[in-house]
């Protein structure tokens, strides 16, 4: 196995998910920001989704959708365009 394989996080993306992996891409270094502005969430005192869902929706105007196992699928609800194409325009490539 090659070393580079898991280099990086997007790297590491890009081998689990394969097609379809730019959204996740970019829901990742959303979630990164979020954890920046909410170090509280994630430093072993609250896993908060809906808290995150929130944030995307009043920054970037969707919301992740859950399956019925409460995975997050590839399909966001998209409930602002505009702001939509802020997030894709700023987390893309």
């Amino acid at each position: 196995m090659s070393r580079d394989l898991y280099a990086n996080r997007d790297a590491r993306l890009d081998t689990v998910v394969g097609d379809g992996k730019d959204y996740w891409r970019r829901l990742s270094r959303a979630a990164e920001e979020w954890t920046r502005q909410n170090p509280r969430h994630w430093m072993g005192v609250r896993n908060d989704p809906v808290g995150f869902n929130d944030w995307l929706q009043e920054h970037y105007g969707f919301r992740t959708v859950y399956d019925e196992t409460g995975g997050i699928t590839g399909q966001p609800d998209i409930r602002d365009d505009q702001k939509y194409l802020v997030f894709l325009l700023k987390y893309g490539g």
